[in-house]
């Protein structure tokens, strides 16, 4: 039966402004609804690794009545806003049980936003010619619809969500409807750990100066303290931005510009001013220096995450969902995946397998497929693995993890 919510989540890490949008989603469509999250793996979408490991953020998610987590795979995690939130979506589309999508905008209305979205489904051709001229994806969506007399600023990162979210409802899933819930509290930029309700990043950066502090917890549902103070501890929380800009530096330094090229999704000689910048000094300076008006520093980071990732660009720029990876679940949760297994459109993965062996359809070109992608989000995790502070090696732990189940 379709009765759940969905939601498209980081959990970056799970914090108060993410239990009240929960909360409110439930008060709009009854508080017994079971709540289904898609949730970043290792690579975030705005190019940078993971705060923490995604099986502890899963689980501080149903800590936090979430019923169940799957990871959204890095193919669509590590792309631009249009890539991640057509992935998701139909992630959540291929569960069988989603009948709402429930998400923040910091303006934008319903009604706007959906409005909105047909208008730019209806005029690719026009968008594209906008962005060929100069524009960012963002300032070229606005510019279009102020044409249509559609009044809509795309300058805040959950608005330019909110509209790719009903974008990608009205191609892939009509029947899932959207829940528009404005935010409360600190913007997703905003970096002030003294807000009535700070933003992930403002607690990213508190933990990076201060450690895991009272002003972060106060920031925290108490559900998600002792999970978080135990990775602390471990230094298993953040991760080393000195040993990332290395790894950066490393790959621009042994790729010629046609390689950096067909590693990442960059165009129209960006791969040259990266080269450029393989003497560096670190990361930010790459992104500070490679960042124009079109190609904006979150832009640059999802690159140089790609290129770290070593595949073929086409692995990105071809993919389309191919499974449903478990990460945590509680008692509702297996419920739900009790149902999806009768009818979900995508095979429900609890463990990997040796060789994937646990996530193979018998399809020889489905299965290489699938087997392209979950490799990819190993990598992934271990990368993060290398850059966490305690430098601890947990190469290729996907292989022996399995779901959390929190009673």
């Amino acid at each position: 039966m379709k009765n759940a919510i969905g939601i498209v989540a980081e959990y970056n890490p799970f914090h108060n402004g993410h239990a009240l949008h929960l909360a409110r989603a439930r008060r709009l469509v009854g508080e017994n609804a079971p709540a289904v999250a898609v949730m970043s793996g290792s690579f975030m979408q705005r190019g940078e690794p993971a705060f923490a490991d995604k099986w502890l953020r899963a689980a501080c998610a149903v800590n936090c009545s979430v019923d169940v987590v799957f990871e959204l795979p890095t193919v669509f995690s590590c792309r631009s806003a249009e890539f991640f939130a057509a992935g998701a979506v139909q992630l959540l589309a291929a569960t069988g049980v989603v009948k709402y999508l429930a998400f923040g905008a910091e303006t934008a209305d319903a009604e706007t936003l959906t409005q909105a979205a047909a208008y730019i489904n209806a005029h690719q051709n026009e968008l594209r010619a906008i962005i060929k001229s100069g524009s960012s994806y963002a300032a070229a969506q606005t510019q279009l619809l102020a044409g249509s007399g559609i009044k809509f600023d795309a300058n805040q990162s959950n608005d330019i969500l909110a509209l790719e979210y009903c974008r990608a409802l009205q191609k892939y899933a009509p029947d899932i409807k959207p829940l528009v819930i404005r935010r409360q509290g600190a913007g997703y930029n905003d970096n002030n750990i003294e807000s009535s309700t700070a933003s992930a990043s403002a607690i990213r950066m508190e933990y990076a100066a201060n450690g895991l502090t009272e002003k972060i917890l106060q920031q925290l549902p108490s559900q998600t303290h002792e999970p978080l103070q135990q990775a602390a501890k471990e230094n298993a929380l953040g991760y080393d931005a000195a040993v990332l800009s290395a790894l950066v530096l490393y790959r621009l330094q042994m790729l010629a510009p046609a390689q950096i090229a067909a590693a990442c999704e960059c165009s129209e000689g960006l791969e040259n001013r990266l080269k450029d910048l393989a003497s560096a000094s670190g990361i930010e300076q790459i992104i500070n220096d490679a960042a124009t008006k079109r190609y904006t520093k979150s832009r640059i980071r999802r690159l140089l995450m790609q290129l770290l990732l070593d595949v073929d660009k086409t692995i990105f720029t071809q993919a389309e969902p191919q499974y449903l990876r478990l990460l945590a679940f509680n008692n509702r949760g297996t419920d739900l995946l009790g149902d999806m297994r009768k009818n979900a459109a995508l095979p429900v993965i609890t463990k990997l397998g040796r060789n994937f062996k646990n996530c193979l359809t018998g399809g020889a070109e489905r299965d290489a497929i699938i087997v392209q992608q979950l490799e990819l989000d190993v990598k992934a995790a271990n990368i993060c693995g290398l850059l966490r502070h305690n430098h601890k090696n947990l190469y290729n732990s996907d292989f022996t993890s399995s779901p959390i189940y929190i009673p």
